[in-house]
């Protein structure tokens, strides 16, 4: 029995402000602690406490709620048939009781009334009167540009009445709100997250280039009744409330998310069949650029769309664009396998039966619980004396220390490991109870250092960022994920096994403030305004992907798109037994060659650390087998031509070499072939001309 007792105290509204009371009452209500639970242990319990000997109410009311064709409608008719529910003999508490309830679609209250104390006129009177007042507040209700929204509509917003009376006036003029079929088109209505804002402030500001702007080409191998697939994806947005999400600031500059009622699904289907293998390809080229460039305001809602083309009697594309400020990559595994179970229930004439989802406002809810004070702390004391970023020795414009100008452009390359290592890789973690994660992210930060002759490394990582401590987290869909930057010491005396221990240790610490938002991070950091803490991104991908080959839908990832806001960004997964690293580079920054040698270099040093990971820090070299025999083959037949020249001798070759990086690239190999270090092979190098990038396309 879940009922409880308590008392409330309610304003009378005034004769002509119904609607605006019945708010004041609606927010009274909704602000009893536990909606009145404890009172009565309060006020009549064994501890005398300020409610104690309290005046009790004269009046009772009880709204039983609504019943339909159900158990409980029956009950509810059924009620009172058995007799009174109480003796003739007991004393009622109350002078009158009001129990209502709505059975059929009709309101029906019930009063309850000692004769002794009021006769039935008066009764009915009252009744009646009430009556009235709730056939006025009904055709309040229903006057074109009402706004029947109060803040506890919107807990978790902070908005007051006359902030959540101009939003929704606002609103009353968008589409999403003019083409609802609901009462009340607005659902909720809660602050963006940090991560949130921060993707949509460099989208913006990058605006037409589709930064953060996400694309996934899928390919439908099967017949596909294409109704009962938009069907899916509505009972899909239906239970995942962010697939529902807009964006909008206020004029107080609150970032929030509007989750909408009910939204048409954001499906358009074409059909190319007629069209040559090349010509598709061209459209689908063409639709990706426009679909980038078109992108996303922050008021559209959806914040996703899709396009379904038929490409055979039996082949589809599917092309899903969405902002990643709703989304992240667990969530679309989650989406994509709710879509098959809907499509494969409905094509049978049913309906599946799935474990609840929590909606994305249980986690910003959570966020707002979490207290940055010991966030901060972390962070100052992590970050300390940290430096700004150090440009790596491949950029084009490292030698000369200027920045490029103009428009860029982003590119990819990939490294695909073969089996070997990939096994050596997977041993080490799982012997010395690493992750992968932690032994890639060791390799980075060696490279870097190497890159930019630095003992001390700075770069940004993507946690998953979904608290544990929330239950059912991993079934919410929405965007959780964040970026942190990683700090990482280099002591050459360390072995790279204890080195790699001791990163997964600082790892581990760093999950408990996951949620720190990456500005204040940079503020706690100490560095100017405007001064970057990293510039490259390193992201292990390792969220589960469930294919169900027997599946009614079936849904293959053919290829992605999505452009980042860093000069370098790497992505590490493992499929088939194989690790697969993807760079996304900076053209304006680097050179095709520069990022391919720098792959080669990741392969090496992660290759050298999975055989020997004892090996001391100092003792990894960056450089590729090829590379070092390259050269010294270079070198030898450079002697062998100069054979006549007593005084040859490869650190005055070096020297004349103007290209920064490869200058660079043949001194540290002359230094390790001659066994002294890079430093000291540069002090017996002679002055040269400052290397300059020689480029025709950037003088």
């Amino acid at each position: 029995w879940f009922t409880t007792i308590s008392p409330l105290r309610l304003p009378v509204p005034s004769a002509g402000g119904l609607r605006e009371g019945l708010k004041r009452i609606k927010e009274l209500l909704r602000a009893r602690p536990r909606q009145g639970i404890g009172y009565g242990l309060l006020a009549h319990g064994p501890a005398a406490t300020a409610l104690t000997g309290t005046a009790p109410a004269q009046i009772s009311f009880n709204y039983l709620g609504q019943f339909d064709g159900s158990f409980a409608s029956g009950f509810a008719t059924s009620s009172g048939l058995a007799g009174p529910d109480w003796d003739p003999a007991n004393r009622r508490p109350y002078l009158i009781d009001i129990v209502s309830s709505v059975q059929d679609g009709e309101l029906r209250m019930e009063w309850t009334y000692s004769g002794a104390a009021h006769e039935e006129e008066t009764i009915r009177r009252v009744a009646e009167h009430t009556l009235d007042a709730l056939r006025e507040l009904a055709g309040e209700a229903a006057r074109p540009g009402t706004v029947g929204y109060s803040p506890s509509d919107f807990p978790l917003s902070g908005l007051t009445q006359q902030q959540v009376d101009g939003l929704v006036g606002e609103l009353h003029a968008v589409p999403e709100w003019r083409g609802s079929g609901v009462p009340r088109p607005l659902e909720d209505c809660y602050p963006q997250t940090p991560v949130q804002q921060g993707l949509w402030f460099q989208s913006q500001y990058a605006r037409g280039e589709g930064v953060y702007h996400v694309q996934m080409i899928h390919r439908i191998d099967q017949e596909l009744d294409v109704e009962v697939f938009r069907q899916s994806w509505a009972e899909v947005m239906r239970r995942h409330p962010i697939l529902r999400t807009g964006f909008r600031t206020t004029a107080e500059n609150d970032a929030l998310q509007l989750v909408w009622a009910d939204l048409p699904v954001p499906l358009e289907t074409q059909d190319w069949r007629s069209d040559s293998p090349t010509g598709r390809q061209d459209r689908m080229e063409s639709h990706l650029r426009e679909d980038r460039v078109r992108g996303f305001d922050p008021q559209d809602a959806p914040q996703w769309r899709m396009l379904l083309v038929r490409t055979a009697d039996q082949r589809y594309e599917l092309v899903w664009s969405a902002h990643h400020a709703i989304l992240d990559g667990w969530s679309l595994g989650l989406i994509l396998n709710d879509v098959a179970q809907w499509y494969g229930a409905l094509s049978r004439g049913g309906r599946p039966d799935p474990a609840p989802a929590r909606p994305y406002r249980d986690y910003v809810s959570w966020l707002q619980r979490q207290d940055l004070r010991e966030a901060e702390e972390y962070w100052r004391e992590t970050l300390h004396g940290v430096e700004e970023a150090t440009p790596l020795s491949i950029e084009r414009y490292a030698a000369t220390g200027t920045t490029p100008s103009g428009a860029s452009d982003q590119e990819e390359l990939d490294v695909l490991f073969d089996a070997e290592d990939t096994r050596r890789l997977h041993a080490l973690a799982k012997t010395n109870r690493l992750t992968l994660n932690t032994v890639l992210q060791g390799c980075w930060a060696l490279l870097l250092g190497r890159y930019t002759g630095a003992d001390d490394v700075v770069f940004g990582t993507v946690v998953s960022g979904r608290p544990a401590d929330v239950e059912g987290i991993e079934r919410t869909v929405g965007l959780f994920i964040n970026t942190l930057p990683v700090r990482v010491g280099l002591p050459g005396q360390s072995t790279a096994l204890a080195w790699l221990q001791d990163l997964q240790e600082q790892n581990l610490r760093m999950r408990q403030y996951e949620y720190s938002p990456l500005g204040k991070v940079q503020r706690w950091s100490g560095l100017p305004t405007g001064v970057p803490l990293f510039e490259t991104l390193f992201v292990f991908e390792n969220y589960p992907v469930a294919k169900d080959d027997s599946a009614a839908l079936r849904i293959d990832l053919t290829r992605s798109e999505e452009r980042i806001d860093y000069a370098i960004g790497l992505v590490a997964t493992v499929a088939q037994d194989r690790l697969l690293i993807t760079v996304q580079y900076d053209t304006g920054r680097f050179e095709r060659d520069a990022i391919e040698r720098m792959l080669g270099h990741l392969r090496s040093v992660c290759s050298q650390i999975a055989r020997e990971p004892e090996v001391r820090l100092s003792g990894i070299t960056v450089l590729t087998e090829e590379e070092r025999q390259q050269i010294l083959r270079q070198g030898n037949s450079t002697t062998e031509q100069t054979a006549t020249d007593a005084d040859f001798d490869l650190s005055a070759y070096a020297a004349g070499i103007r290209n920064a990086e490869e200058r660079e690239l043949l001194e540290q190999l002359v230094a390790e072939v001659q066994g002294m270090s890079p430093s000291d092979f540069q002090d017996r190098t002679p002055s040269a001309s400052p290397a300059i990038e020689t480029s025709d396309d950037h003088e």
